[in-house]
């Protein structure tokens, strides 16, 4: 037991990015972030920077939405729902998957004979985590190589697939059998007691629901299928023994070739880009290289490469991601260059780069963009009109209205849910900011004209809320801006387009008012969430909920610091009155205005004949998609059979299709879809 515990140690030790912890910070890094563009991503996932906790590096080179995980490595976001980091505390390692709000609700792990690995895992569907193990196998290599060890351990590579409710393996790979120990490139020593002789760091799926996986210690990207386990090609670099592909206009530093390379992938055109460490060059330089592969003629094209300048090495680590918008985002990570991380453009110019501010070493295994906790939308304007920087599920709260445009100009606007870092204005007095700001890129910046609007609806009295505007995000002074107030429509007007950080600030503090649900809502959930407006001085809040309209026997009350809360269990048919006040410090404030919403009732499912083949639901992970055409949909209700409602939301833009989370849907469910000319449809649901 010691020697396999020994063997586990190094095996995290080798896992890299555990292996910078000895120096790590237990605070986070302030990074320098230098932006020249617009960027694919919100903000950057740069682990581990603290020694014990996880956060988001914004675009000022601050880490935001903190939480402590212990010892951990390869922190991986999900669109915009969920997340996962490898964790390696107390000699457990696992992958610790958490939601949207970085509540942890899953791990995940290889199966007992093997040890979790560290260099990848991922969320490979809605249910299923796709992640590399070890199984450390007794080996005799005296009869392989001259002075092996006859009690050698060998640690082989081994893919799994589990699924995330069961448990169950639905895929598993053993390189046992299918790898030979002696295709490891002459610099692995294998006379040493334990050999390390594949060392797999990525896997990624390919087009045709193939593996792509990443074997450093081969020098080699194999293609394994998915039905048997077999492998279908060996791309191999300076250092294989397996070459199978001829390399074609990739003459770099003396070589044709990758060596020791890290985060292979493939792109939506299907060619593989990956980091080449170049450890086996002679002159030693990292770059990102990407190839078209042709499996007939077996030749492996450079189509496009980055190498950075100054030139650099990164003996270990390294990664590669292609953002949302194009870009290329490049992890560093083992160097001893202030570089951390750069996101280049096709054309090779650094739109973003990410240096450290401090001598402190600073390994991240990989470094990852994300947008999962702001709303990011990003638009091409092409022509004058009103542009809503939405979509089906979130809002920036912020449109642009266009009077005139010369050209097309990316734009993105950022909308962030806590305040602005290093706030100053110059007013002598203000009340704020809010926990929000925007961020608003336009490229380019002239040839453009009309006006911001943002949506203050949700803020507590928006006709005297104060927008504030500074150049470079997360510095400088704040300018107060002269804007106008449109009342019908909620909005502030600012009569020019331009690009910079907003928040927004109100001359005296404001009292905290109801803002969801709306009043007066109707066939609001059983469950169901009540969020209220900002004070920015408020230390907390007290909220009180009734069944009284005068609120005289509450039917909870509490103290919070957050400005939302779930309420469960709520009576059917029955109106709920509430109020909230804020405290700053032991004052308390004013009660707001009380608003009312009214659960829903039950419904008898079966009665009546709704169905249609107009209206089609159906389910993917835990969202249900409906597509009514011809009508704009109002609403949708799901029950179970027993009458009870689970889930409902509505909708005020007409769509193409539909969706509602549905987290608790039954194993049998009715769906209910209203659409905004009074029909209803109905549709029976069957949850995978």
């Amino acid at each position: 037991m010691l020697s396999l515990f020994r063997s586990v140690i190094a095996c995290f030790v080798l896992a890299c990015g555990i292996c910078g912890l000895a120096h790590a910070q237990n605070e986070f890094q302030d990074l320098d972030v230098k932006v020249n563009g617009i960027p694919g991503a919100s903000y950057y996932l740069v682990a581990p920077n603290a020694r014990d906790s996880i956060g988001f590096v914004d675009m000022s080179g601050r880490a935001v939405f903190r939480r402590g995980v212990g010892l951990h490595t390869n922190l991986a976001a999900y669109g915009t729902k969920k997340l996962s980091v490898f964790t390696g505390n107390f000699g457990y390692f696992a992958y610790v998957i958490f939601d949207s709000t970085l509540t942890p609700i899953d791990t995940m792990t290889v199966t007992q004979q093997y040890v979790t690995d560290s260099h990848e895992g991922m969320l490979w569907t809605d249910s299923t985590f796709m992640m590399l193990g070890l199984e450390f196998r007794p080996f005799d290599m005296s009869g392989i190589v001259p002075g092996g060890q006859p009690n050698a351990s060998l640690m082989v590579t081994v893919i799994q697939e589990r699924h995330l409710v069961t448990d169950s393996v639905l895929f598993e790979w053993n390189a046992f059998g299918r790898i030979p120990v002696t295709d490891a490139t002459s610099n692995i020593e294998l006379r040493q007691r334990t050999i390390d002789y594949i060392h797999a760091n990525s896997i990624v799926r390919d087009r045709d629901s193939n593996l792509i996986v990443s074997c450093r210690h081969l020098d080699e990207i194999i293609k394994i299928r998915r039905t048997d386990g077999s492998i279908m090609w060996r791309m191999g670099g300076v250092g294989s023994k397996n070459r199978e592909f001829t390399f074609v206009n990739d003459e770099h530093e003396g070589v044709t070739g990758f060596s020791h390379q890290h985060s292979a992938i493939v792109t939506k055109t299907g060619t593989i880009m990956l980091f080449d460490n170049g450890n086996l060059k002679p002159n030693q330089r990292s770059r990102v290289v990407e190839y078209a592969l042709d499996t007939v003629a077996m030749t492996a094209t450079r189509v496009w490469s980055y190498t950075p300048e100054p030139p650099l090495y990164s003996p270990s680590q390294g990664s590669i991601e292609v953002l949302p918008n194009g870009n290329i985002l490049i992890g560093y990570s083992a160097t001893n260059d202030q570089r951390i991380a750069e996101e280049v453009d096709r054309n090779g110019s650094i739109v973003v780069q990410l240096r450290r501010t401090s001598d402190v070493p600073l390994q991240s295994y990989r470094v990852r963009g994300t947008s999962l906790g702001c709303t990011a939308i990003d638009r091409a304007i092409t022509k004058p009109g009103r542009e809503e920087f939405a979509d089906a599920d979130s809002s920036t709260w912020v449109c642009l209205d266009v009077s005139k445009v010369s050209g097309s100009h990316r734009t993105r606007i950022e909308r962030h849910h806590y305040r602005p870092h290093a706030w100053q204005v110059d007013d002598a007095q203000v009340c704020g900011p809010l926990s929000l700001r925007w961020t608003i890129r336009v490229l380019p910046a002239i040839g453009i004209d009309g006006s911001l609007r943002f949506d203050v609806d949700e803020i507590a009295s928006p006709e005297k809320a104060i927008l504030y505007h500074r150049s470079n995000e997360g510095s400088g002074r704040f300018k107060r801006y002269i804007t106008q107030y449109d009342a019908d429509a909620r909005e502030i007007i600012l009569d020019t387009i331009i690009d910079g950080e907003f928040a927004i600030a109100y001359q005296e503090c404001v009292d905290p008012i109801p803002v969801f649900p709306i009043r007066g809502a109707t066939s609001v959930p059983s469950t169901t969430s009540i969020r209220w407006s900002e004070s920015p001085d408020a230390t907390s809040y007290d909220v009180e909920v009734s069944f009284q309209e005068d609120v005289s026997m509450p039917y909870a009350t509490f103290t919070t610091q957050r400005r939302d809360t779930v309420l469960r269990g709520l009576p059917p048919s029955t109106t709920a009155y509430w109020r909230v006040r804020k405290r700053v410090e032991n004052e308390q404030g004013a009660w707001s205005a009380t608003s009312s919403f009214t659960t829903a009732g039950t419904v008898h499912v079966s009665e009546g004949n709704l169905e249609s083949d107009q209206c089609v639901v159906w389910q993917h992970g835990d969202r249900l998609n409906i597509a009514y055409p011809g009508v704009p949909v109002k609403d949708v209700l799901v029950y179970d059979l027993l009458g009870t409602l689970v889930a409902w939301r509505s909708f005020a833009t007409e769509s193409s299709m539909y969706e509602i989370a549905c987290d608790q849907l039954p194993r049998v469910g009715v769906v209910i879809v209203r659409g905004v000319d009074g029909s209803i449809q109905r549709r029976t649901v069957v949850r995978d």
